[in-house]
């Protein structure tokens, strides 16, 4: 079979999720992007009949603050990444509360030893276990499947950051999965991570299905 090339993604996501533009559009319309996006959260609450009353003083403001600093850092970490190979969304289901819940980033990238089914985790795992000093995994759980009939691999992981200024630790969760399309020279990426663990009920399993809404576009290798 001809070998494929995976030439654009793209992940539909349900109504609370709010597409991050991390490779097109200006720095400077990022703070109108994010004001706009915190309003639009706030309506489907309200729509859903969330009364004002439950939103925390300075909510919209504090969202909207989160989601552009969001944004500023994805661009950073994502400088150079071709439009369409990789797209990021946040999730902002309780606008009230003044927070981003989750955010997920997916992206395209060149099959290689470490990026290989059979080395994947494992790569994940050195990687965390490398992570500076005051960070680390307490938690971690290893993910096998597959997506549509593709190889998945993944970690579920749990990583607490100390601060020694503040004399705290904070824990963080996140799921990262690896799909490995048959006869391609790509695989695709996808990390969501939840700075408050309790955003999910049951993390592996919810984000493994919000993957359903993933579409790459595939052409055959020069």
């Amino acid at each position: 079979m001809a070998v494929r090339r995976l030439v654009e993604l793209s992940l539909e996501l349900p109504a609370g999720w709010f597409e991050i533009p991390v490779t097109h559009g200006a720095d400077a319309e990022l703070a109108g992007w994010a004001t706009s996006t915190a309003h639009d959260a706030w309506q489907l609450r309200a729509a859903a009949g969330v009364s004002e009353e439950a939103v925390f003083p300075d909510a919209g403001r504090n969202v909207a603050v989160e989601l552009a600093s969001l944004a500023l850092n994805l661009r950073s970490q994502l400088a150079g990444v071709e439009q369409g190979h990789a797209v990021a969304h946040a999730w902002v289901p309780l606008p009230e509360m003044g927070f981003v819940s989750a955010v997920v980033v997916a992206q395209l990238a060149e099959r290689s030893e470490e990026r290989s089914p059979h080395r994947y985790v494992a790569t994940l795992e050195a990687l965390a276990d490398a992570a500076g000093s005051g960070s680390g995994d307490v938690h971690r759980e290893r993910l096998e499947g597959d997506l549509g009939g593709d190889t998945l691999r993944g970690l579920h992981s749990m990583v607490g950051h100390y601060d020694p200024d503040a004399g705290v630790a904070a824990l963080e969760e996140r799921t990262c999965f690896g799909i490995f399309p048959a006869h391609s020279t790509e695989m695709i990426e996808v990390l969501f991570i939840a700075e408050r663990p309790a955003a999910f009920e049951d993390m592996p399993t919810e984000t493994y299905a919000l993957l359903e809404g993933l579409r790459v576009g595939v052409v055959d290798a020069a």
